[in-house]
């Protein structure tokens, strides 16, 4: 059997071979970028061929939407798992102690803050942005919408006794966060989101705690549509409200 330090060995490979994937994919989307730039140039003007260009222009679009919306962030979500499991392999410096929540400097959750959209509009439609922080002190990027961290949510109020599921909001980045935590053992995470928690039995505020194992924290750092900025830290452990 592989010892601790052989496993970290390992993750940190993974780490840096998906590093360079990253790199070659944000490549892979300038060139495409590029050549769309110079397709649109070259058929500039070009008699019969607009259906054909158009075409052409659109598949290279998606191209680019595919990678930066796409394969980097899923990449990126990757990356900081497996920095978090070497982390507490090896102890890793800079970790944060597993036992107290971190408090980061007001200048960095303003940075963070200004790195995303403009605040959400309550009713709107519009996709909630926001970046987390990892226990190796980097940031990085998830959306709302349903994924592989909203099935978790699922899976694991399921598996509490929640039967009436249909209405939960399994899509919010408070809730994915929360059952990611759950799932690989991270017991603390700040996250910047340019939206606030929702409230309500069903929503972030009440089942958030319910996701989170004891001992383990969620400090989000949200702002209203008005820009008034707000500030939670949810703590895990609390009892399942339909028991």
């Amino acid at each position: 059997m592989a010892s601790i330090g052989e496993v970290a060995e390992r993750v940190a490979r993974v780490v840096e071979l998906a590093g360079r994937c990253r790199a070659a994919l944000v490549v892979a989307r300038d060139l495409a970028e590029d050549a769309g730039a110079l397709l649109s140039a070259a058929l500039h003007g070009a008699d019969g061929l607009e259906a054909d260009a158009a075409e052409a222009l659109r598949a290279i679009a998606a191209v680019v939407e595919g990678v930066q919306d796409g394969l980097l962030p899923r990449l990126d979500g990757v990356v900081a798992r497996l920095e978090a499991v070497r982390a507490r392999l090896i102890g890793e410096a800079g970790a944060a102690d597993p036992e107290t929540p971190p408090d980061y400097p007001a200048d960095r959750i303003e940075r963070i803050r200004e790195s995303l959209p403009p605040p959400v509009v309550v009713g709107a439609g519009q996709q909630t942005r926001g970046r987390w922080i990892a226990p190796n002190g980097r940031d990085y990027p998830i959306s709302s919408g349903l994924d592989s961290r909203s099935e978790l949510v699922d899976a694991q109020l399921a598996a509490k006794g929640l039967a009436d599921r249909e209405t939960i909001r399994k899509g919010d980045v408070e809730m994915k966060l929360a059952a990611d935590m759950a799932a690989t053992g991270i017991r603390h995470v700040t996250v910047v989101i340019n939206h606030r928690p929702c409230r309500g039995r069903y929503n972030c505020h009440t089942l958030v705690p319910i996701l989170l194992p004891e001992g383990y924290t969620l400090t989000v750092y949200g702002i209203t549509s008005s820009g008034t900025r707000t500030r939670v830290r949810y703590t895990g452990g609390a009892e399942p409200w339909w028991r």
